[in-house]
């Protein structure tokens, strides 16, 4: 069984700002709430989201005004995936200036991160009708059609990022992914070729070509595509589960097994290793580290997956018991 989960870039990107907006306290509290934002920003910036908010909050109690100390604070919220909390900041920025496109895009984001495609949508309109240039609003909101399946809505956007930023490899890479989609192929292979032309480092579109050729039966081109992503990113336990299909459909056996035990030492709860490691068991006459593989195989798949009941068949054709 293949993994034909597709990696998009989606990343959220918020915008990080410090003393973009002039700070309203008064007297001595001005420089005091600056210096609480300032310390803050420093903190978001080392990834300590918690210390960054403990500040803000000090910098908005001594100005209940403070945009930017409200916008850093919900950047710091989406952070750490307290959307609702970064939402709550992001309407108070725009409560306080509502012509600031940036607050808008965050928005934007901690929606999409909720799975809220049409607010996202309506916030990464609001962004484009204050900058029609601004290339991540395109891009975010083409990343939201595509996630409704909206694919010719989303290949406009990422067209129109692409218009803006030729060198934007994240937006070859998932109009790759939405031709891949739309049975497009040779419009996906175009997008990923071009999205590693121009960042040879970036592990997603190998894995998303390989994918790719895997589906059209080009195996030696799919088991090359995912040797460089694990060569880039030796973390990706998919990657060697779906090296490991390529290798079992071109019937190189032990090579597949080693990279489905790869995959299972980087993710021993993911199912999907041990039932393709079982089925090459069965095929070459290992029963009974075929029946261990099932077995296993059962215990960490979901209980509504399908296979379930096909492994207990086989493993009952083996001869064990469950």
């Amino acid at each position: 069984m293949f993994k034909t989960k597709l990696f998009s870039r989606l990343f959220m990107s918020v915008m990080l700002f410090m003393l973009v907006f002039l700070c309203t306290a008064c007297g001595g509290n001005v420089q005091k709430a600056s210096n609480y934002n300032n310390t803050g920003f420093a903190y978001a910036t080392d990834g300590k989201y918690d210390l960054a908010i403990e500040e803000y909050n000090k910098a908005i109690e001594l100005d209940p005004k403070y945009i930017v100390a409200y916008f850093n604070r919900g950047n710091a919220y989406t952070s750490k995936g307290q959307y609702d909390l970064a939402i709550m900041d992001y309407n108070k920025v725009i409560e306080l200036d509502p012509k600031y496109a940036d607050t808008y895009f965050n928005r934007g984001i901690a929606y999409a991160f909720k799975k809220q495609y049409d607010s996202a949508i309506m916030d990464y309109n609001k962004v484009i009708e204050l900058d029609p240039k601004y290339v991540g609003a395109y891009f975010k909101r083409g990343n939201a059609y595509a996630f409704k399946k909206q694919y010719d809505l989303a290949i406009m956007d990422y067209n129109k990022a692409i218009e803006l930023d030729p060198k934007h490899e994240v937006a070859y890479t998932n109009r790759g992914n939405v031709y891949l989609s739309k049975k497009q192929y040779d419009l996906a292979i175009a997008d990923y070729n071009k999205a590693i032309e121009i960042d040879p480092r970036d592990p997603i579109a190998y894995y998303n070509r390989g994918r790719l050729y895997h589906n059209k039966g080009q195996y030696d081109l799919a088991i090359a595509d995912f040797g460089k992503t694990i060569e880039l990113d030796s973390q990706m336990e998919s990657a060697y589960n779906n090296r490991g299909c390529s290798y079992q459909f071109s019937r190189q056996y032990d090579l597949a097994i080693a990279d489905y035990n790869k995959a299972i030492e980087l993710d021993p709860r993911d199912a999907l290793p041990y039932y393709n490691k079982a089925n090459i068991y069965k095929k070459t006459g290992r029963s009974s580290e075929a029946i261990q593989a099932y077995t296993l195989f059962i215990r960490y798949a979901y209980p509504n997956n399908p296979e379930v009941e096909k492994a207990k068949q086989q493993i009952r054709a083996l001869g064990g018991t469950i």
